[in-house]
């Protein structure tokens, strides 16, 4: 991105702008993975029917914000910047305070970018379903944080298609003499890129010419298929990732935050640990049905109602289902997760103005032990992706969700 494309988008009030260099990937992506050992760091990878294949690297964290023991405290370099308890706050809900902190960070579209190259990274447990509208059992605790989100800066992109990558880093245009700290910031990650992975060609030598990519080939315009897991064999979280990664097919995920992991692919089974727990769970499948729905001139929160009654209905005929909706133009992906968290569906929306429509897809049976994985994209387009899965108790289900939305032909 030149000097003068990001002073328009600074001018244009965006907060956070990627200044990025594209080149061609000439080794396996595989060759990648020691950039993960550090905490704080992520790897997602995503794949579609049309066999578009996007793996993103998040190399770092400014910013950690969790919600945990009704406390949400926002942690820069490992230093405090805010905590306060719900309890204290009564007006406060943790998922509007995300939704907030997640509104808060603007980043602009580009043409030359993959759709899905940054956002928050992390997971949302089973026990924020206390704030959606429906009421559960108190829920087993496994002294995690009910949420846990990364706000990175730094990624590295691979469309594997197209054999092409990106070296990306996000900016706030307010910071003095920012363009160039950037790009001396992309000088530095490359180097740092070609010591750690050892890549045949030394990344100073690549080409930043941007290759734009063409619109029907952009990855929001097709579906994404679910995010799997994988059984984990040994106790060393991350050379049992690497293991597995070399054998199965992906897509998979791996968050390494500082004290615990998230990681997992293929379908057979998952897996989470922390310390010494080991937690496994088994797959699962239900039958669909179609219901057509037309909610658009709902309030927010009667909108979120209709949905849950409405997935609360299905749980007992079917336990999955297939809804075409008209929602309210503000409807947020977090207005979203209240009202499908609590409940087994598949379905899709519609958004009223832009006609864009969002597929959701997922299976389960107990929302007492569910969560939710995965990243919050900045961009209205493309709300985020994320999996349901149970964590808690053995011999229950693991489920999967994709909440996406694309442009119908």
């Amino acid at each position: 991105m030149d000097a003068r494309a990001f002073e328009d988008f600074a001018a244009s009030g965006y907060n956070r702008i990627p200044v990025y260099h594209s080149f061609k990937l000439d080794v396996s992506s595989d060759k990648f993975l020691s950039l993960l050992q550090k905490s704080s760091r992520a790897l997602l990878e995503f794949k579609d029917e049309l066999c578009k294949h996007i793996s993103i690297f998040a190399l770092s964290a400014t910013e950690i914000v969790t919600y945990h023991n009704r406390i949400i405290t926002v942690e820069k370099n490992k230093k405090i910047l805010q905590q306060f308890e719900i309890d204290t706050i009564p007006t406060i809900n943790p998922l509007d305070w995300l939704n907030d902190y997640h509104s808060y960070h603007t980043t602009p579209r580009t043409e030359i970018l993959p759709q899905f190259s940054g956002g928050l990274i992390g997971y949302m447990g089973a026990t924020l379903c206390e704030f959606t509208q429906l009421k559960f059992s108190p829920m087993a605790s496994n002294n995690l944080p009910d949420f846990a989100f990364m706000l990175c800066d730094d990624f590295l992109v691979i469309d594997h298609k197209k054999q092409q990558m990106w070296l990306i880093t996000y900016i706030d245009p307010i910071i003095t003499h920012a363009h160039q700290k950037a790009n001396e910031r992309l000088m530095a990650l490359a180097e740092q890129i070609t010591t750690e992975v050892s890549l045949e060609k030394k990344i100073n030598e690549i080409s930043t010419q941007i290759i734009i990519t063409d619109d029907d080939e952009l990855i929001t315009n097709h579906d994404i298929s679910e995010i799997q897991f994988i059984h984990k064999s040994s106790s060393h979280e991350f050379s049992t990732f690497i293991q597995h990664y070399k054998k199965v097919s992906l897509p998979a995920y791996f968050i390494h935050f500082d004290n615990y992991y998230l990681y997992g692919f293929g379908k057979n089974s998952l897996k989470k640990h922390r310390q010494n727990i080991t937690l496994d769970f088994k797959p699962t499948t239900w039958p669909n049905l179609n219901i057509d729905q037309t909610l658009e001139n709902y309030s927010k929160i009667e909108c979120q109602k209709k949905l849950s009654t409405l997935c609360l209905h299905q749980e007992f005929h079917t336990g999955a289902s297939d809804i075409n909706c008209l929602l309210p133009p503000e409807f947020t992906a977090i207005d979203m997760i209240k009202a499908v968290m609590p409940h087994p569906l598949q379905f899709n929306y519609t958004d009223k103005k832009t006609l864009n429509r969002v597929h959701i897809k997922t299976q389960h049976t107990f929302i007492q032990q569910q969560g939710l994985m995965g990243m919050l994209t900045w961009h209205d387009d493309f709300v985020g992706q994320f999996s349901f899965h149970s964590w808690l108790k053995q011999n229950q289900s693991c489920h999967f969700v994709t909440i996406r939305q694309k442009n119908d032909d």
